[in-house]
């Protein structure tokens, strides 16, 4: 690098090192009167001005101690004998040579041919220009390039091994060259084949290999799998199996001779044509041994089944006396005169009757607690071999074909297995293993195991704390428990009204109908010789889905004497992956075999608004408006009908009014068609068909000896949990008076402590009328304010206490 000042004093930078820079101003021809010459320089690094004095006589100057690659800043003063600036140079710039940067690497392409790399040209210091680059590959120089060369082609790789690249920035000094650039490690793309491994096969002539997930490099995808099978001796193929998907990890030969075998997996990736192929392994068709025969036991089924059934006619009861004191305190007129139910018996019995049910139910509900959330069953078996040759190595678990824990040794004959109760049914298997060689028996009997008895007990669930996708014990989860308590805390309308007096028609409006995907009149497809009964249901409800199926089967059997209507709540039906969800899960469970019941969503319109609105079925089964159209928001008729919950049935009198709103704990079937025909029966004001019906005895006592019977089953150990509950004492009966459930007053206790909000007992007020007003179970009219002052007033102390916690 060289620069020159033509003006003035004319300096000449005439070479540059890493550490030096040579002047020259021997072309200066005015040297009269000059006394000596000055030079003054500084640099970035060292801002700090310097300099030295020459002669006259000097017509060239070197300056040592630069600093390398550093820019400097000099200027030459001619000085007379008296030491004043004569003439002098422009400021020069000047820049000591370093080498150039080391280069950055980056990766231009990458694929089964080739590796290319690439980068931008480095900076530059001084002298030391760039001449050429020094390509290194895994630390060995591999290409020497021109200085316009900024990329660089790598071909003969080999799949899946990795190179390290980096390149060097040459100079025309050795010493000026860069320092290699950072190392760019790539992997030449490909795959490596997975070694095989033997599986168990359940038949002597078939030969079964698996193997594990091949390596593959970034960007590399498998097209398919071959697996060939050839002789040891010949080398000849006999066989193979492919082209086989990409997840698949497993391939069986079938009907193979005895004979000795070679196989061997072929890898087909997507964009080049080569195959790679696993070392093969050498295997012989062996003799499986015969399949065990398995017998199960569930531990817990009867008594959760007993307690269940005692529940549900509890719940029963429970509903039947709510509907029975709240009619009669209407008929006696207590909600204006709360001393008419102080003194009326019937009313007295009815509650504490609730009250030991209530008492009851809870004790109920905590022994079932130790029969839910899982299935635990008992499985033994035994396994004779008709070949004395074989021997066992071992059992495996199936549940639903797949191997469940550990296998277990040849000398195990029982195991006690744990389930969820996620899926309703779950196949149990078991197969019989052998190692030399190795191998398995076919599945042995298939036992199916229920867990739908041990799901948390289900029979209503209001929309309110119904939530989709809970799992139990989360609140939401279809538990009865949660409904019964926000029964209770919130004081929600009766939900089980029963047969109504006042003859209400239904409304005016159009249902959308699940498989035409039409608004369709709520009762127009209905015969009008008929009743029809409307049953409410959620599709993701447990409790639902169980009566949808009592309900589809019960229509099936009498679809010529009744109309019915399945209604679909909490989801809407113009969505079609809701549609087709719903239609998907109603054809599946043959709930619309012979089209006995109309299927429809609780998205409604009225009559002018479907007639305002032009809606049709697209390709999709969707439902579409006219944009020119105004539309409004879907009424649903679960708001309109006052529907707080599912499962929940109205039945339509045949004259078109409805006759009975309500809800019904079923425990199997047969009460279940036993309650429908007697609440037809009921409407249509004709004798019931039922033999004993249950419903119509209206018994609302309770069977000390059932309830001691399932009581009895939780005093011992449960396979759950142990917890003991002692049986509630019988009330005192009285020879002259008839037996009645009544709540003797304790003896006042005085408590040494304060008693807090949460230590008061759930049934302790001061005003029997204020706590029976406040009853979650009582549908009643609110009074006027006078009334209700007048209502609100201190009970007198003659008065009898009755015991209102439940109602």
């Amino acid at each position: 690098m060289t620069l020159t000042d033509d003006l003035d004093i004319p300096v000449k930078v005439t070479k540059l090192t890493e550490t030096s820079i040579h002047l020259d101003w021997g072309h200066f021809l005015e040297t009269e009167g000059v006394g000596c010459y000055k030079i003054q320089w500084s640099s970035i690094a060292q801002p700090a001005e310097r300099e030295v004095r020459l002669s006259n006589k000097d017509s060239n100057c070197v300056i040592n101690k630069c600093l390398p690659g550093t820019t400097h800043f000099l200027r030459l003063l001619a000085l007379d004998g008296e030491g004043q600036v004569k003439d002098r140079s422009k400021q020069l710039t000047v820049q000591t040579s370093a080498p150039p940067d080391p280069p950055s690497l980056a990766l231009r392409a990458c694929n089964f041919r080739y590796i290319a790399v690439q980068w931008d040209k480095p900076n530059t210091y001084g002298d030391a220009l760039i001449t050429g680059y020094k390509v290194y590959v895994n630390g060995i120089v591999e290409s020497l390039l021109n200085a316009d060369q900024l990329s660089y082609t790598f071909t003969h790789g080999k799949w899946c091994q990795e190179y390290s690249f980096q390149v060097q920035a040459l100079t025309a000094s050795d010493k000026m060259n860069s320092k290699p650039s950072e190392p760019l490690v790539v992997e030449w793309p490909g795959a490596r084949a997975p070694a095989l491994h033997r599986l168990p096969t359940h038949t002597s002539a078939n030969l079964r290999v698996g193997w594990e997930d091949p390596y593959l490099t970034e960007g590399v995808k498998i097209k398919h799998f071959r697996v060939c099978c050839t002789e040891e001796d010949t080398e000849k193929l006999v066989t193979s199996i492919g082209p086989v998907h990409p997840d698949t990890r497993e391939a069986e030969f079938k009907h193979i001779k005895k004979g000795s075998y070679n196989i061997y997996l072929e890898v087909h990736l997507y964009n080049t044509s080569e195959v790679i192929c696993s070392d093969y392994i050498r295997l012989q068709p062996t003799p499986a041994p015969d399949a065990p025969r398995i017998a199960a036991t569930v531990v817990g089924f009867d008594e959760r089944r007993q307690i269940e059934k005692i529940t549900c006619d509890l719940v029963n009861k429970r509903d039947r006396l709510i509907r029975e004191v709240g009619h009669k305190l209407k008929q006696i007129g207590a909600l204006t005169h709360p001393m008419r139910a102080e003194k009326d018996r019937a009313v007295i019995e009815a509650a504490h009757t609730l009250t030991r049910v209530e008492e009851v139910l809870e004790d109920c509900f905590t022994a079932m607690d130790n029969y839910t959330g899982q299935l635990i069953a008992h499985v033994s078996w035994q396994c004779p071999q008709s070949n004395p040759d074989i021997e066992l190595s071992g059992y495996n678990v199936l549940i639903d074909g797949k191997q469940y824990g550990n296998p277990m040794h040849e000398g195990v004959k029982t195991v006690r297995i744990k389930l969820g109760t996620e899926q309703p049914i779950y196949k149990l298997t078991m197969v019989a293993l052998t190692d030399k060689p190795s191998a398995a028996s076919e599945e042995s009997n298939c036992i199916d195991l229920l867990s739908e008895a041990f799901r948390p007990f289900s029979f209503y669930c209001y929309h309110s704390i119904h939530s989709i996708g809970k799992l139990y014990p989360d609140q939401g989860c279809c538990k009865y428990q949660d409904s019964i308590a926000y029964e209770r805390q919130l004081a929600k309308k009766l939900a089980n009204q029963g047969l109504l007096k006042k003859h209400v028609p239904p409304p005016s409006c159009s249902l959308l109908d699940v498989f035409e995907g039409e608004y369709k009149p709520l009762l127009q497809g209905t015969s009008r010789l008929f009743p029809t009964a409307i049953f409410f249901w959620t599709p993701w409800c447990l409790p639902s889905q169980k009566i949808m199926s009592y309900y589809a089967k019960f229509a099936r059997e009498t679809n010529k004497e009744f109309n019915f209507i399945a209604v679909a709540c909490n989801l809407s039906g113009t969505v079609v992956n809701n549609r087709k969800d719903l239609i998907h899960m109603i054809t599946a469970n043959g709930w619309r075999e012979d089209g006995s019941i109309w299927h429809a969503t609780s998205q409604c319109a009225s009559s002018i608004y479907e007639a305002s609105n032009h809606i049709w079925k697209n390709t999709t089964g969707g439902i579409q408006r006219d944009a020119n159209v105004e539309t409004e928001s879907n009424v649903d008729l679960t708001d309109l009908l006052g529907i707080a919950g599912v499962p929940t049935f109205l039945f339509i009198h045949q004259e078109g009014y409805i006759a009975w709103h309500g809800r019904y704990a079923a425990y199997d079937y047969s009460s279940f068609a036993a309650f429908m025909r007697h609440t037809f029966s009921e409407v249509t004001a004709v004798p019931c068909p039922v033999f004993k019906c249950d419903s119509c005895k209206n018994d609302t006592e309770i069977d000390d000896n059932a309830i001691e019977t399932v009581l009895g089953f939780i005093t011992t150990q449960t396979p759950f949990k142990h917890i003991q509950i002692k049986p509630r004492p019988q009330s005192a009966r009285s020879d002259e008076e008839p037996s009645i459930f009544l709540k003797r007053k304790p003896k006042h206790r005085r408590h040494k402590g304060k008693i807090t909000v949460n230590q008061r007992p759930y049934s302790a007020h001061s005003t029997t009328y204020a706590y029976l007003l406040k009853s979650p179970y009582m549908e009643r009219q609110t009074p006027s304010p006078k009334t209700h002052k007048v209502l609100m007033r201190p009970a007198s102390s003659k008065n009898v206490q009755v015991a209102y916690e439940t109602l």
